[in-house]
């Protein structure tokens, strides 16, 4: 299960690094609370939407077999924080 956290152990410290340069000293504890908090929240989300939409599409009487949708869905996802933390630090700059 440790697996799943693989590229997050990558980005999460990166993102507290730069996160925390925007922050005042006595409002790093509100904001690592809250970036905690959804860490968590995706934990419990994730597994959620992925088990649901592989099992939707394994059915037998499902009209599109894509045993894949669940790699489909992450790549999706991936792209799309890729292209707002571009745009983000970007505006950053």
């Amino acid at each position: 299960m440790y697996w799943n956290f693989t590229l997050g152990g990558f980005a999460i410290p990166n993102i507290q690094s730069i996160i925390t340069q925007k922050v005042p000293s006595n409002e790093q504890g509100e904001l690592q609370g809250g970036l905690t908090s959804l860490i968590s929240l995706t934990a419990i989300i994730g597994p959620l939407i992925m088990t649901s939409s592989f099992t939707f599409f394994t059915k037998s009487n499902s009209t599109l077999y894509f045993p894949g949708i669940s790699f489909a869905i992450g790549s999706i996802l991936s792209i799309f924080a890729l292209i707002l933390s571009i745009i983000v630090l970007k505006k950053m700059r």
